[in-house]
């Protein structure tokens, strides 16, 4: 059965995002002053994990590159804008 889940994300570079094989990262959002994933699951065994990477604007992004753009994320009333990459690693 295929279910779209929510995911809090840490506000930080780099981190690791484990979700159910096949499934597909469709966008970000902000929820109460954190930036949330949302993605189209399955509820298959098996796993694959992404590299999620968040970078303020006018952060060096060198880091991103073949990565996937998931969306871009205002927070705090606009003060703060942060830009979401995704790279399947496993």
């Amino acid at each position: 059965m295929k279910r779209i889940l929510k995911y809090t994300l840490d506000i930080v570079d780099y981190q690791e995002l484990t979700l159910s094989d096949n499934s597909k990262i469709l966008s970000v959002a902000n929820q109460r002053d954190n930036i949330v994933l949302y993605a189209l699951t399955n509820e298959e065994p098996t796993t694959c994990t992404y590299a999620i990477i968040i970078h303020g604007t006018g952060h060096p992004a060198d880091d991103v590159i073949g990565a996937q753009f998931i969306g871009t994320v205002s927070l705090y009333n606009g003060s703060l804008m942060f830009h979401v990459f995704a790279r399947r690693i496993s």
